[in-house]
């Protein structure tokens, strides 16, 4: 019996000293990273037009919409509806379609490039490219649906 007590008294000796050498090994990291941190430059997040989607185009009247967007928001609506039924469901995503698809005529009436459009609709220029192609590839399916060729 006492041979067993000495062993496990021998393990948490061990098991105690790991412990330990562990803990020193976690304030030796902590203690560096922590003298790092200020040479390091702290990432900021970039100034975006947040809810230009939700804030101003709502207040476009119907000229000033067709000026932008190259259509009535009937079209639009209809647009959305279409699109909307055919879009697959993205967790990694979480841009409603109306502002997929304001974002992708706005790309298709505008000369401007998906850093600034990006910008306007408070997107980063990666998630703009993603929805762009995204939407493109939906309507590029609609096509037969619509456009008969002789």
């Amino acid at each position: 019996m006492n041979y067993i007590a000495e062993f496990l008294d021998e393990d948490l000796e061990i098991a105690a000293n790991i412990v330990n050498r562990n803990r020193t090994i976690v304030y030796a990291v902590e203690d560096l990273t922590s003298s790092l941190q200020p040479a390091l430059p702290q990432r900021r997040n970039p100034v975006r037009n947040e809810n230009y989607v939700e804030d101003t185009i709502p207040l476009y009247t119907p000229d000033e919409f067709r000026n932008h967007f190259r259509m009535s928001r009937d079209t639009f609506e209809i647009l959305i509806n279409e699109i909307g039924s055919r879009l697959q469901p993205s967790r990694e995503l979480l841009v409603n379609v109306q502002k997929k698809v304001l974002f992708v005529i706005w790309m298709l009436a505008k000369p401007e490039t998906f850093l600034a459009c990006s910008d306007r609709f408070g997107l980063a220029p990666s998630t703009g490219h993603y929805i762009y192609r995204e939407i493109i590839n939906v309507i590029c399916g609609m096509v037969d649906d619509f456009i008969a060729w002789p």
